[in-house]
């Protein structure tokens, strides 16, 4: 996986979203936190399954 830090704003917005975070606006001031937070989420918990599936999806489509 991609560094978080290597991400748009849309993505990091949609990643976060898979795991049901309520994102606000994503900017200079905002984005380290979130990225934070996703980190910790990934850590402690396993992708959830609409993550996978779209991943999975990806890889036949290319």
């Amino acid at each position: 996986m991609a560094d978080l830090n290597e991400l748009s704003d849309a993505e990091l917005s949609e990643m976060l979203k898979t795991y049901g975070v309520n994102v606000g606006p994503i900017n200079e001031a905002t984005r380290r936190t979130y990225e934070r937070r996703l980190a910790k989420l990934q850590a402690e918990e396993p992708a959830p399954v609409s993550q996978v599936v779209n991943n999975v999806d990806q890889s036949i489509d290319e």
